[in-house]
């Protein structure tokens, strides 16, 4: 949608809602994993603690995952800033005219033209040398 705006500037819109989805997913994160405590008293999946299968404590899986999600969030905030940072300093380059690099213009050659050997060979088997119409297939 933000494409459709027909400006510059619209792929900060994008950057703003990846944002805005990643504090509103983080902030209950807290509340996420005291309920998911609850609801599994025993730890992950209701596993007992005297099976072989239990690998995690009471409450380890959740605080695993906690720490996991604010990780992505964080991550997904910063580079929704770098973007917006980005596409910011383009515009700011674009708008003030700054020319990238040109390279300087080549060196003034003094004396007669030169024609390469293998340019004056090439010349002399076409078809426009030898009387043949050109663009024709040859047999």
């Amino acid at each position: 949608l933000a494409v459709l705006l027909r400006s510059r500037l619209a792929g900060v819109i994008p950057a703003v809602a990846g944002i805005v989805a990643a504090v509103a997913l983080l902030i209950p994160l807290g509340t996420w994993t005291a309920e998911h405590t609850k609801r599994y008293p025993l730890g992950v999946d209701n596993i007992p603690q005297k099976s072989p299968q239990d690998l995690l404590l009471r409450g380890e899986w959740e605080q695993n995952a906690e720490s996991t999600a604010r990780q992505i969030g964080f991550a997904t905030i910063g580079i929704a800033i770098a973007s917006i940072a980005l596409i910011v300093a383009l515009d700011v380059r674009r708008r003030r005219g700054t020319a990238g690099y040109t390279p300087p213009p080549p060196p003034m050659v003094a004396g007669e033209a030169q024609v390469s050997p293998a340019l004056d060979l090439e010349l002399a088997d076409s078809d426009l040398v030898r009387g043949r119409r050109p663009g024709r297939w040859r047999n």
